[in-house]
């Protein structure tokens, strides 16, 4: 109670003097402990009423009515016991006692409802936190699964080769055009001879598009003396890594199948290709996917026919590319261009 506070402090120097002005007469005496048990009742019950109190405008409010409440007993109670002794035997406490417990009770309500909603948000807060943390961990997690292969720095150093005004011809190409103004999924293959240009091509078009459309546009170029470059099980978890990185929302329908497979890497075809297909048919994206020198990957006809059935199931519409040299593949795009040093001329 800091008893030992002086007559000047603002909450204890009236409490301490109701105090003595009442210990002679227990059933005031009593009424206070009453009062006191109210208020401290009220706060007790949140350990953090003191952040509260610091950072929730309504708990102070509710808190500095309860206190002037308590003020204004401690002063009811000096002001009774100044009186005449004869005024006081003819007058009751207890009209005043009355007033000042129904303006605790109600402020001591205001203080549970304003304490109950800090609370309320601040939990909410925290769980907000929590959960945002928790999608940022997993998706770093579903990321490292994926070990995609580093393809920035190969379109780094494409466009670096590229001259400007060299490549625009392919976008009044009439098979270019119609791809990239397609309502519906399509797949267009360039097709030119080794030298004539064709991954400075990709490059070009790869920026384009990213700048045209959102940077939805997933991208890869393979080579055929590097492992990362050539497998379909790598090229496939690139392009799933980039989708991820563009619908973020796809995280979720990913997680189960990176946690079904227990791996700390994604090393299972099956385990990518299905993990493309669920992601592709979530989506409702156009995405513009474009990958060079497909006839330097390892199994070619393997990784289309998978990119082909992604196509189909995807929820929005996927436009393809593709560049390679001639060569004979078991199925045919909707359009192939053939790309020479005329063409680009």
């Amino acid at each position: 109670m800091q008893t030992h506070g002086g007559l000047a402090s603002p909450i204890w120097g009236p409490l301490r003097r109701a105090i003595t002005m009442a210990s002679d007469h227990f059933k005031t005496l009593e009424s206070l402990g009453m009062i006191l048990y109210r208020v401290v009742g009220s706060l007790e019950r949140f350990t953090n009423y003191e952040t509260l109190f610091k950072t929730n405008p309504a708990v102070q409010k509710a808190i500095g009515a309860l206190y002037s409440d308590l003020i204004d007993f401690c002063t009811r109670v000096v002001q009774f016991h100044s009186r005449s002794s004869l005024r006081a035997m003819v007058t009751s406490f207890d009209k005043d006692f009355r007033d000042v417990s129904e303006h605790i009770n109600f402020h001591s309500a205001e203080i549970d409802w304003a304490a109950n909603a800090a609370n309320i948000e601040e939990s909410q807060r925290a769980r907000l936190l929590e959960e945002k943390t928790r999608q940022v961990q997993m998706q770093n997690n579903v990321q490292r699964w994926l070990s995609p292969s580093n393809v920035q720095d190969d379109l780094h150093r494409h466009q670096l080769e590229y001259m400007p005004g060299s490549c625009d011809w392919i976008l009044e190409a009439p098979q270019a055009r119609d791809c990239l103004t397609s309502k519906h999924s399509t797949t267009v293959r360039i097709l030119g001879r080794p030298g004539t240009g064709k991954t400075v091509l990709a490059s070009f078009l790869v920026n384009y598009l990213a700048e045209q459309n959102e940077k939805n546009v997933l991208y890869f170029f393979c080579k055929a003396g590097d492992t990362e470059k050539r497998e379909p099980t790598h090229i496939l978890r690139t392009l799933l890594s980039q989708l991820l990185l563009i619908d973020k929302v796809l995280y979720h329908h990913v997680e189960r199948l990176y946690t079904k497979s227990g791996r700390a890497t994604a090393d299972s075809y099956v385990d990518v290709y299905a993990a493309l297909l669920l992601a592709l048919s979530k989506t409702t994206r156009t995405i513009y996917t474009l990958i060079d020198a497909v006839d330097e990957s390892q199994d070619p006809e393997n990784f289309l026919q998978a990119l082909f059935e992604a196509q189909r199931v995807a929820g929005g519409r996927l436009i393809m590319l593709f560049t390679s040299r001639q060569m004979h593949l078991p199925f045919s795009f909707d359009e192939d261009l053939i790309f020479d040093s005329k063409t680009a001329n």
